[in-house]
Formats: C-alpha cells, sequence, structure tokens
C-alpha cells in the first residue's frame, strides 16, 4: 500500500502564492533536501501533481516542478518519493498544548499526534507558565513536535482586577516572549482597552473570546486580531436563540472584511457540545483510544450528567448551530478563515480532524487526506494510559528527527513569507 510522506514542507498551496515557485535552485549546498519523483497534493483544489521534485534548502522552498525539470543541487540529500505523496503541513489555529505539570508522556504524545496526523503547526491558546521552553525545543527541531506559537496565561476576570493590572500583564507578556495575548471573558471594558492600547505600543498581538462588556463591534474596533469559537458573533447578530437575519449577518461580516480581522471557527467542539453527533457516535470514535482513559470516562460522564437546558442537545442548540454555520459560510465567500478546533477537548482529539467535523464543513480536505492516507502502524502505549509513545513510532522519523525539524521550519517561514512576514497569519495568506 501507499503511503503519505508525512514530512510536510509547506505551502505549496498555489491559492496564496502570487509569483510562481522558480523552477530551478540556484546554488549548492548540503544544507538542501530534494524530495523526487513525488506526487504532490497542493491543496489549491481536489487534483494531484504527478511526478514532481520538490528542493528545501534551509528553512525554504527553492524549486518545484515536473521532476525532469528540477536540478537537485550537488551533495542535496535526497528523498526517493516513489509511491508516496507530499502535502502542505496543516496549521491548528487553536490548539491547547499541555501545562508543564501534566505528565512528560501525555505531552509527548499530544505533540506526536498533531505531528503524525499532518499538522506541522499550531498556535497554543492556553499559555501555562513553563510552555516556553516546550515552544523552543519544538522549534528548534529537538523534540518530535509541530512549531508552536504560544499565546500566554489568560487575560480574564480573575487574572485581572484593574486597567493597570492588565497594562502590567501585557508588558510582562511581552518581555517574557509570548507570541500573543488570550482573551478570557470577565474583562470590563476599561480593563480590555488597557490590555489593548498597551498591545498596540508594544507590538503583541491579542485574540480569543469577547467579553460581555467588551461586545464584537468594540473588540473588532480595538484591532483584536482572532475571534476564535465565533464568540461575541451570535449575540452581536441577536441569534443565540432565534434565526439570524440576513440585515444582522450582512452588517457582522461586512465588520469582519473590513477590519481584516480573523474568525477560528472551532466547530468540531460546538458541534460535540451542542450534540450534531449522537452520544454513542462520539464514545465510540477510534482516536479516543489515543487519550488516557481517565480523560475520554470525565468527557462521557461530564455531558451525560448535564441537565436538559444545557446538556447533549441543548433546547435551541439546532437554531444556535445553524446560525453558527450560516454566518461561517458567508465570511467564507468573502473572508476565508483559518481552522481551528480548539484540541484537547471534549471528544476531541489532537490531530484527527476528517472524523470528527460533524457538520462536513471542509470534507474536501478530508477526502483528499483519506485519498492518500496510509494504514498506521499500531504500536505501545505509556504506562496507565492509552497515549501513543512519541518514541515508538519510528516511521515518523525515515530520515531522523533533526531532518524533520529543518523541513517543519522550512514550512512555516515559506508561509510566514507569503503571508507578508507574519508568522502567526500562518494559515490564512492575505496580510492585514
Amino acid at each position: 500500500m501507499r503511503t503519505l510522506l508525512l514530512l510536510l514542507i509547506a505551502s505549496l498551496s498555489l491559492n496564496c502564492a502570487n509569483e510562481p515557485i522558480p523552477a530551478q535552485a540556484q546554488e549548492t549546498s548540503a544544507d538542501v533536501v530534494a524530495f523526487t519523483n513525488v506526487r504532490v497534493a497542493p491543496m489549491d483544489a481536489e487534483r494531484i501533481l504527478d511526478d514532481q521534485t520538490v528542493i528545501v534548502r534551509g528553512e525554504r522552498i527553492v524549486a518545484m516542478g515536473p521532476a525532469n525539470e528540477v536540478d537537485v543541487p550537488e551533495g542535496a540529500t535526497r528523498i526517493d518519493g516513489r509511491g508516496k505523496y507530499l502535502m502542505p503541513g496543516l496549521a491548528e489555529m487553536h490548539g491547547h498544548i499541555p501545562p508543564p505539570s501534566d505528565p512528560q508522556a501525555y505531552t509527548d504524545a499530544v505533540l506526536f499526534m498533531y505531528v503524525a496526523n499532518g499538522i506541522t503547526t499550531v498556535r497554543g491558546m492556553l499559555g501555562h507558565d513553563g510552555q516556553l521552553e516546550i515552544r523552543r525545543k519544538a522549534n528548534a527541531g529537538e523534540i518530535v513536535a509541530p512549531t508552536l506559537y504560544l499565546a500566554g496565561p489568560s487575560f480574564n476576570g480573575n487574572a485581572i482586577n484593574s486597567p493597570a493590572e492588565a497594562e502590567a500583564k501585557v508588558r510582562q507578556q511581552k518581555m517574557e516572549g509570548w507570541d500573543l495575548l488570550k482573551v478570557h471573558p470577565g474583562l470590563t471594558r476599561a480593563e480590555y482597552d488597557a490590555m489593548a492600547e498597551t498591545a498596540h505600543e508594544v507590538g503583541i498581538r491579542f485574540g480569543g473570546h469577547v467579553p460581555d462588556d467588551v461586545g464584537l463591534a468594540h473588540a473588532i474596533e480595538m484591532g483584536q486580531e482572532t475571534f476564535d469559537h465565533i464568540d461575541g458573533y451570535t449575540i452581536f447578530m441577536n441569534a443565540t436563540d432565534r434565526p439570524v437575519t440576513n440585515e444582522k449577518l450582512a452588517e457582522a461580516v461586512r465588520l469582519t472584511v473590513e477590519s481584516g480581522a480573523w474568525v477560528i471557527p472551532t466547530m468540531v467542539l460546538w458541534e460535540s457540545i451542542y450534540g450534531v453527533p449522537d452520544m454513542e457516535k462520539m464514545r465510540n470514535l477510534p482516536e479516543l483510544k489515543y487519550m488516557p482513559a481517565s480523560m475520554v470516562e470525565s468527557w462521557i460522564t461530564g455531558v451525560e450528567r448535564r441537565p436538559p437546558e444545557t446538556g447533549l442537545r441543548p433546547r435551541g442548540g439546532d437554531t444556535y448551530i445553524a446560525n453558527r454555520m450560516k454566518l461561517l459560510a458567508a465570511l467564507h465567500r468573502q473572508h476565508p478563515h483559518p481552522h481551528g478546533h480548539r484540541r484537547p477537548q471534549i471528544f476531541s482529539v489532537p490531530g484527527p480532524g476528517c472524523t470528527t467535523s460533524w457538520s462536513g464543513w471542509w470534507k474536501p480536505a478530508c477526502r483528499l487526506m483519506r485519498s492518500t492516507a496510509p494504514a498506521r502502524r499500531r504500536s505501545g502505549s505509556t504506562s496507565g494510559s492509552r497515549t501513543p509513545s512519541a518514541s515508538s513510532h519510528r516511521g515518523i522519523r525515515p530520515i531522523g528527527a533533526a531532518l524533520i525539524g529543518r523541513i517543519r521550519s522550512a514550512a512555516v517561514r515559506h508561509l510566514h513569507d507569503r503571508a507578508g512576514g507574519d508568522g502567526a497569519r500562518a494559515a490564512g495568506c492575505p496580510k492585514r
């Protein structure tokens, strides 16, 4: 059976490119990797480019084209791609990286599951003290992990008690080296504004939720870059328990597009919470075997014990989900949005995506993944849980962990360049 080459290299996504990839590499260097005679899935359409050669030099993709037209530099490391596929690395734009207090085996497993499923970049949206060292190791290629962009510890109503505290926390997180700030509910408008104004002053992004006292329109006005979970939109559109009107939908789309803000949907989480799939289907998801048994059991009991108004299929849930889907469709037509799933979370395992995108809103990508996916080898799990051991998955490292790190870095740097220098915007090519 053909195998999927999971040394995923980068934005070969032609819809993001304004200029062609050069047909020839101009220099000779030992620090070059050449994927030869490989089938490329460019992800700009449901197509496969046969018999391609792709050349990566250091952290840059420098050539791609038919194998008989691209010269491989002398001294390059050659990877024979016959019978294999090469595809762009996927980006999870709302992931959660376990805190350092969690068992190391579990953290290793979460990071590995991202990479094993083709996710080469993760935007971590719940920061904890000590995670910057995990980011350093991941981004240096010292561990098997996606490239990480990490939000710092949350700005919320419990952590922030005054505008002065908000300002001080922004400056602290900028100094510590976090990539962005995470907004949670509970901030007053004054606290939020102090955070936003200071963030603009010191040059750090912020995104996440929309505090009730702030509201969507004001958050957009203040320059919040991402609205995760589509937070604030249904309240803005007065569509939490009734069908959204075309007028409010159009206004929400207009504000988003004009500001250049991004929406990170995490629809798989909300569909799970609101009961789009039935409970039996969720509890029998095959990927649950990769999560600790105690965690899966807590997901099941947590849902089963909820009262009817907030439990699986809460009252008005179908309307709420339909309104979110209608907004996403309208936004996507004018302003394609990055994908995010908020994993790991209730019935949502890091990595797998096709089996848990209940409404099928990104089925084209899933069909392509399934058409090229290999049979996965079973491997051992860590003691006392059902999480896989990263060290036991040798298939991900046919040419060595250090080279995987270089290829992964090439992916994110190439996306970074195409996006105009904004690495955190890796999943969305236009720059605001």
